[in-house]
């Protein structure tokens, strides 16, 4: 299968390109800088501005499944994730691509916290409206534009990441974070996010996943 991966040269999205060419998929790693793509074997590098509909439209020629690990990498005031998927599902729409998996946050724009405490909760707000604030804002629009669009989305929302190895110990829930959920390694997100492609139960959802 083809995909095209947006934020190939991100923590999360280098470990989801390793996984998809270890399976045998043909990737297309969307990037802005190559140079940040060490190991290309088995990729097909295309450099191109997340901004611009026709060189987003000319990467994903022939790609069967998006997947979207954009995101910002500071915690100032930022756009990319809800400008970038505008662009991301007017892209597909002109190749008639459908299937895009998505990598949000958990709290960005629905409740997340059903299984919590009343401690956490308040605590996750405070957190939520102050030192991410304008992340989660971004992620939030993003989650909101393609649940509005037209494509066969999955959304997957996890709490906060780290750089463990891989488990395959996570857990998964449609409502909110699983009880107690409050890591998950990006090596456990990647796999999860890659065994989406043949998930049809998951299409126009959000699942939540923690260790």
């Amino acid at each position: 299968m083809k995909l095209a991966i947006f934020g190939a040269s991100g923590r999360t999205g280098k470990l989801l390109v390793n996984l998809a060419v270890a399976a045998g998929h043909e990737v297309v790693a969307v990037v802005r800088d190559p140079a940040k793509i060490v190991d290309t074997t088995g990729v097909q590098v295309v450099v191109a501005d997340v901004f611009d509909l026709k060189q987003v439209s000319d990467a994903l020629a022939g790609v069967e499944v998006v997947f979207d690990c954009l995101g910002s990498n500071h915690l100032g005031k930022s756009d990319v994730q809800g400008r970038s998927i505008r662009v991301i599902l007017d892209a597909m729409a002109s190749q008639g691509i459908k299937r895009v998996i998505v990598l949000g946050a958990s709290g960005s724009l629905h409740p997340a916290l059903c299984h919590a405490t009343l401690g956490r909760k308040f605590f996750f707000w405070i957190i939520r409206n102050t030192f991410l604030k304008h992340p989660m804002n971004d992620s939030g629009e993003q989650q909101r534009i393609v649940e509005a669009s037209n494509a066969d989305y999955t959304i997957i929302l996890p709490p906060r990441l780290t750089d463990g190895p891989v488990t395959g110990k996570y857990r998964v829930d449609r409502k909110g974070l699983p009880k107690d959920g409050q890591l998950l390694s990006r090596a456990d997100l990647a796999a999860f996010m890659l065994s989406q492609i043949h998930a049809p139960d998951s299409v126009r959802s959000g699942i939540y996943v923690a260790d």
